[in-house]
């Protein structure tokens, strides 16, 4: 069930970013991706 959750949830997340950004939210792609944490081995 997992495996078609995730995938449908970011689906859903992009679209919600292209609709704001087609009706003029200002949006980057931090703002998409969030805080991205690199963590060093």
């Amino acid at each position: 069930m997992l495996q078609i959750t995730i995938p449908n949830v970011y689906f859903h997340l992009a679209m919600i970013y292209v609709i704001l950004r087609h009706n003029g939210v200002d949006l980057g792609k931090m703002d998409f991706l969030g805080e991205l944490n690199f963590e060093k081995p």
